[in-house]
C-alpha cells in the first residue's frame, strides 16, 4: 500500500495507472481505495482463455466485462464473480485537481467539454 502512495503522488494530474493481476477485487480495491489517493477506479474484468473457450462452444474470442462499482468504489453487495481465475483489470484515473480534503474536482478540459 506504501507504493500505491508513492505512485500516486508522482503521478501527474490526468495521469493512469493499471493494474492488470489476479488479485481479487475485494482485496485490490481496498488498497486502491485509499483516503490519499484520490482517483476514480474503473474495473474490467477478463475469464481465462480456459473459461472463454468453455462458455463459447470452442469459438475464442476475447470477453472483458466492466463492473459498476458503488458510489463508495466497491464491489455491489449482490456481485457474483463467474470465475475467480480471471484477469482483473483495474484503471485508475488521477483528477486534475485535488483539493486540500482530497476530494476529485474535474480540470479545465474536464469544464470545457461539459458546455
Amino acid at each position: 500500500s506504501i507504493k500505491l502512495l508513492y505512485l500516486f503522488r508522482l503521478m501527474r494530474p490526468g495521469g493512469i495507472y493499471m493494474l492488470i493481476t489476479y488479485g481479487a477485487p475485494k482485496e485490490r480495491l481496498t488498497l486502491l481505495n485509499q483516503v490519499q489517493c484520490c482517483w476514480e477506479v474503473e474495473l474490467y474484468i477478463m475469464p481465462t482463455p480456459e473459461y472463454q473457450l468453455k462458455w463459447s462452444n470452442g469459438a475464442a474470442h476475447a470477453m472483458m466485462e466492466k463492473v459498476a462499482l458503488t458510489v463508495d468504489r466497491q464491489l455491489p453487495p449482490d456481485y457474483v464473480l463467474k470465475n475467480p481465475e480471471s484477469h482483473f483489470i483495474y484503471v485508475c484515473y488521477k483528477s486534475d485537481i485535488v483539493t486540500e480534503d482530497n476530494s476529485m474536482v474535474a480540470g479545465q478540459d474536464d469544464a470545457m467539454t461539459s458546455f
